[in-house]
This record gives structure tokens, sequence and C-alpha cells, in this order.
């Protein structure tokens, strides 16, 4: 079973939007092997589209690997940090037991948080000063907001999967 077999790319696709809207995080919803299953929806910071280009989208990649593990396990929403220092969350997506895939944002950094500007500048090959001033277009969440997300999102996940059944 997949995503796609629950609703269309493009419902998952609107629900992202809803997500970034909302909330203001890059939102993406991503099959069970951790690729994305939509076209983007939006940037919550100018930082991101760098990091997302070429090579360094490793940085995204990692973080997303290592938390979903941490996701399916649980089979709970995970809210963690990247490498970067970006604040992420993910919602499992499962239905009748078997994981499909998570939906999720980042984007955005907790009040507390430190972004790495030299492992970002060294990953897109930019100088550290120019990433600096890109960091300035990162909004800043408190942990009510990232929790009220996660738990908008998993509400609307347990809605769509429940219609499926």
């Amino acid at each position: 079973m997949e995503l796609t077999d629950i609703i269309p790319v493009e419902s998952w696709r609107q629900l992202a939007e809803t997500i970034h809207k909302r909330f203001g995080f890059n939102s993406c919803i991503y099959n069970k092997d951790n690729f994305i299953i939509h076209s983007p929806v939006g940037w919550a910071n100018e930082l991101c589209p760098l990091i997302k280009a070429g090579e360094s989208r490793i940085i995204c990649a990692a973080s997303q690997k290592n938390i979903s593990k941490r996701l399916i396990e649980s089979r709970k929403p995970v809210i963690d940090e990247c490498e970067a220092g970006f604040t992420k969350f993910l919602v499992p997506i499962f239905s009748n037991g078997t994981f499909l895939g998570s939906a999720g944002g980042c984007g955005c950094m907790m009040t507390d948080n430190h972004i790495d500007t030299f492992y970002i500048s060294k990953a897109v090959g930019k100088n550290e000063d120019e990433i600096k001033s890109l960091i300035k277009t990162i909004p800043k969440i408190t942990r009510d907001t990232i929790t009220e997300a996660s738990a908008y999102l998993q509400q609307e996940i347990e809605r769509i999967t429940k219609a499926f059944h």
C-alpha cells in the first residue's frame, strides 16, 4: 500500500500547503522511502532553497532519515533539530498498522536554537557571512507553535486515514 492509495498526490500536496500557509514551515509529505511525493509548496525562509539545491540537500536528507527512523519506532510525532539547527517535526502516516510515510515541516527555528552557519556555508559553497545574512529570514517559533502544528497535522492525517478505511 502507498500514500496515493489513500488520497491522490495533489491532495497530499494541499495538506502540505495548508501547513505552510497556516504555520509558516516548509512542509512536505514523504513516502515510506523518505522521498517527497509532491512539488514544493513554498519556503519558510531564504536559506532553505540554497540548502535544497544540489549536493547540499544531504543536510535535509540525513535529518529526514534519522528522524523518520525514530518516528517509525515510536509511532508518534517527533520534534527535533536537524544537523544545521533548524527545527523539524514529522508525523507518521500508518494505515492498518503499515507505515506509509510521514508528513512534517521544517525551516523555522526555536527561539533558543543555534544555526550552524559554518556547516551550512561549507555544504552550499557560500561565504559564511552570506549565510549569516540569510539567517535573518528564518522565522523564530516557540515550542507551543511547533506542538500546535504537529498536533494539527496529526489530526488531519488521522482524519484522512480513517476516511480511507
